[in-house]
């Protein structure tokens, strides 16, 4: 087994027989993977390849560990960890359920972010952007030309928070005194993402959870959202279909770059 510590050889025992795969006792009492990677090293080349790519991690492992891994094995770890994602948010759905404390305040925030994906993996209306348009240059794109080559991404979280109560004069000019204030943190925050899933499933999903954190309705419920058309159309239909009223906050610093 290929650990973070280098390559552990483990001598076993194995019962077996005609035509049925052998048997290792050894294997289930220490819990040894039928892969050839330990859990740590998995987790480390899928922690790596997000930022970098897959001969970078390789020689990032190499210098800090003494695992030596292959290029086409760090792109086979980075599948096989991207296959479980769909159980990591039902655990984490699971974890909010079983909240004891809450915050005094729901709130809900969307946001969608292009990821580079193949041609074939695109949207059908996004496939047929480039083959509408023609590139001035050859080289690289000039102003106001896109790649078209990116798939939206669709991003949620929910959490509850309690109050932070300050006057104008302390946001926009705050004291010594003021920025010492403690800020309150988020509370049983859970986020997710899908490349897959429409903008309003993932919306009625954040709902789904919002709801559940404060069954009864008693608390505000508020959305932090960028401006996006789309998004705030989807976050008022759902608050009417859930007869809620919900307070959107627009992050002004955001819009503004688009002003």
């Amino acid at each position: 087994m290929t650990t973070l510590f280098g390559t552990v050889i483990a001598n076993r025992i194995g019962y077996g027989g005609r035509k049925i795969n052998t048997l290792f006792p050894l294997d289930g009492e220490f819990n040894l993977l039928a892969q050839q990677y330990s859990h740590g090293l998995k987790k480390r080349v899928a922690i790596e390849v997000a930022p970098s790519g897959f001969r970078e991690t390789t020689a990032i492992r190499e210098k800090r560990t003494a695992a030596k891994i292959g290029k086409r094995q760090a792109e086979e770890l980075a599948y096989h960890s991207a296959l479980y994602f769909d159980d990591f948010y039902h655990q984490q759905e699971d974890q909010s359920k079983q909240l004891q404390d809450t915050g005094e305040i729901v709130v809900i925030s969307a946001d969608g972010k292009g990821v580079v994906v193949r041609t074939s993996d695109l949207r059908a209306n996004t496939q047929k952007r480039p083959l509408a348009s023609s590139k001035k240059l050859n080289k690289r794109l000039t102003k106001g030309e896109k790649h078209n080559g990116k798939r939206m991404g669709r991003v949620a979280s929910v959490y509850t928070i309690n109050s932070f109560v300050r006057t104008s004069q302390q946001i926009v000019n705050p004291s010594d005194k003021d920025s010492k204030m403690k800020r309150p943190r988020p509370i049983g925050k859970r986020v997710w993402a899908s490349l897959v899933k429409e903008p309003e499933k993932v919306i009625s999903e954040a709902f789904d959870e919002a709801i559940f954190r404060d069954q009864n309705k008693h608390k505000p419920f508020c959305a932090l959202v960028d401006g996006n058309k789309k998004q705030l159309s989807l976050l008022n239909k759902f608050a009417k279909k859930h007869n809620l009223k919900l307070t959107i906050v627009l992050d002004i610093i955001h819009v503004i770059d688009d002003l």
